[in-house]
């Protein structure tokens, strides 16, 4: 029951304006499910990610990240995260120099990571890493199914 409470204060405070805080508590403040509240979590990270400039590539970049972190039997470091992120495996090449990333783990992935001690990035819950394996399945399912 905490981590429901405290993943639903996340989802709040993630709100742009007292207006819309204001909205999201009448119109869906309690979702039933601890599994519509990680929903909503990711669709904030997305709505916010594609809002950018080169938004899609943000949200292509969360993707991936949220990848890795869920496959991972450890929490990973950022750097370690960077690596991966730089590999090419066409040229089998690693460009950190080009391909790192210029924001940390919180800007991807919100509330769905913790940072740790040391710099140690996981899930924040395995309740968490199960719903962002579906929600992940479903969302590169509708891009491949999509022209």
């Amino acid at each position: 029951m905490f981590l429901y409470a405290h993943l639903a204060i996340e989802y709040l405070l993630q709100q742009p304006t007292k207006e819309k805080l204001k909205e999201k508590m009448k119109e869906e403040m309690a979702p039933k499910e601890l599994s519509q509240i990680y929903e909503k979590l990711l669709d904030n990270v997305q709505t916010e990610l594609l809002s950018l400039t080169e938004g899609q590539a943000h949200w292509d970049m969360a993707k991936l990240l949220l990848g890795w972190l869920v496959c991972a039997k450890r929490p990973l470091k950022w750097h370690e995260m960077q690596s991966i992120l730089s590999y090419d495996p066409d040229q089998q090449k690693v460009d950190f120099d080009n391909k790192m990333l210029r924001q940390d783990a919180n800007k991807y992935l919100g509330s769905l990571v913790h940072i740790l001690e040391g710099g140690h990035i996981r899930i924040v819950h395995s309740t968490a890493r199960r719903q962002a394996k579906n929600q992940l399945r479903m969302v590169f399912k509708l891009e491949a199914d999509s022209p």
